[in-house]
């Protein structure tokens, strides 16, 4: 594949590089980092939320900021910083300016699906310029949604009026190109666009920034005694999402006086699959040896500590965010034991750098298992296969060389 010098535009709804607190943000500074590393020449253009300054000029980028507004009545100062800080959705009139005096872009890539991202593609479609969407997952805590949810109650969105003229619905459908940091989302976006690039990706690790965590912390925190075995499976509690099939192993396993803690951490879509899961737990009397965690966001610091604390990393189904909870195991050093599917099967070898087991069965799922528990040398080795493959295929600077090969590729149509 051919491969020059490219200049292109980034579109971001806020860019605040010395202290990126979402996942864009840090997505974002991760690719910079790297084309900068190329010989690439990049534009960021964005609001001036969290920055006044206009102007910034970094070794990767320059980075260009401009007014904007939000289409809201009702919009008091604190419910604007709520905005501001996590799911604004504004119009900013610079920035379609500013790229419609741009004549030298290979590349528009646009790390926002809102009203700017409209503008936008309004703007390629008349220079003929392709353009690439990233459609990130939401990593907001539960605690944030409701922050959230408080701060639209009774604000009214008088864009929405306007968005019914902006093309905003036709955004992914002329975009040359699809990122997608979810595999649901990848998958149903092949279906719905059979013909149109589409890539899977994940946050690349920074493998030198992993630091050791106090495993007694954690466990001190939640009542978790120091000689269980920590089983962990991360998933959005929701309708068939495994973790019913979990307790069940547990039970199975604690009445075998196997030493096992089972950890389920993940973001409420179904209260009514919570309380079903609390009924069963009740119905078994295992509370002592069960911890849900339904308000750690999906990259914190928190989260990052619950891997590091874990012994297994188990994944009874297909779950949304499998990928990201691969990678994150196999950066702790975290054995995986997990459900073989399409999925998996990207990822992970069978004795390798992971275990794959055929049937939801529970007995089937506690072999598994034990085929890791019972063999300390067959897991230190696979530890070091992960953690090999990790860096071999996964850090940052892999990561987004893959992103660079999608735009040549997206390119050379």
């Amino acid at each position: 594949m051919k491969q020059y010098k490219l200049n292109c535009a980034h579109v971001i709804r806020k860019f605040t590089h010395d202290n990126n607190n979402n996942i864009e943000e840090k997505i974002l500074l991760e690719l910079l980092s790297c084309s900068h590393s190329q010989n690439h020449d990049n534009f960021v253009f964005c609001t001036l939320t969290g920055s006044n300054q206009k102007i910034e000029i970094q070794d990767f980028a320059r980075i260009n900021r401009f007014a904007y507004h939000y289409p809201y009545w009702r919009l008091n100062n604190e419910k604007r910083k709520i905005m501001d800080q996590f799911c604004g959705d504004p119009y900013c009139a610079g920035i379609k300016r500013a790229l419609l005096k741009q004549n030298n872009l290979d590349l528009i890539h646009l790390h926002t699906t809102g009203r700017i991202a409209a503008d936008v593609r309004r703007v390629a479609l008349k220079h003929k310029i392709p353009y690439i969407v990233s459609i990130y997952p939401s990593n907001l805590s539960c605690e944030v949604e409701k922050m959230i949810t408080s701060a639209q109650n009774k604000i009214i969105d008088y864009g929405k009026f306007l968005d019914l003229f902006s093309g905003k619905q036709r955004l992914l459908a002329d975009a040359a190109g699809i990122i997608c940091y979810e595999s649901e989302k990848y998958y149903e976006l092949k279906i719905r666009y059979p013909k149109k690039e589409i890539m899977l990706s994940q946050q690349g690790i920074n493998i030198n920034e992993q630091q050791q965590i106090n495993r007694s912390d954690f466990r001190k925190k939640y009542a978790i005694p120091a000689a269980a075995q920590l089983v962990l499976f991360e998933a959005a509690f929701a309708e068939d999402s495994g973790q019913l099939s979990l307790i069940d192993l547990t039970a199975d396993m604690l009445s075998r006086k196997d030493p096992i803690h089972l950890v389920l951490i993940g973001k409420v879509n179904s209260k009514q699959y919570l309380k079903k899961i609390q009924k069963k737990i009740d119905e078994l009397n295992i509370h002592r040896h069960i911890t849900i965690i339904t308000d750690i966001s999906g990259d914190s610091e928190d989260l990052k500590k619950v891997y590091e604390t874990a012994d297994y990393l188990m994944i009874p189904q297909s779950a949304e965010n499998i990928y990201n909870s691969i990678l994150q195991a196999w950066t702790s050093r975290l054995p995986i034991i997990a459900y073989r599917s399409p999925q998996t099967e990207k990822m992970i070898t069978h004795r390798q750098n992971g275990i794959l087991f055929d049937n939801n069965e529970i007995e089937d799922m506690i072999d598994a298992l034990n085929s890791v528990r019972m063999n300390s040398g067959f897991r230190v080795r696979m530890i070091q296969n992960s953690y090999d493959i990790l860096k071999e295929n996964y850090t940052c600077y892999q990561v987004n060389r893959r992103i660079m090969q999608f735009y040549y590729k997206i390119l050379e149509k």
